[in-house]
């Protein structure tokens, strides 16, 4: 069950970043992060500081500790959260 998620978002995640490059949108696709815990996040704030046709507009993640440790890493608002 796990693998299947896993396989999923990451398809997705994939599939965000290849619309983004495209440039199949003048708008910057919308991104929201849920979990941060597995450390699959990296990156994904990584891509997306490279790929300018996203925008991250929340981050779910219920470890406070966590949380803080990537917005400190990734300079990430308290908003997001």
């Amino acid at each position: 069950m796990k693998s299947a998620m896993m396989r999923g978002l990451i398809l997705g995640v994939m599939s965000i970043f290849a619309v983004a490059q495209a440039g199949a949108q003048e708008a910057p696709v919308p991104v929201a992060v849920i979990g941060l815990e597995h450390g699959h996040s990296t990156r994904v704030f990584k891509e997306m500081a490279e790929t300018k046709n996203l925008k991250l507009v929340a981050i779910v993640e219920a470890n406070k500790e966590i949380g803080q440790k990537y917005a400190e890493k990734f300079h990430l608002g308290a908003a997001l959260f």
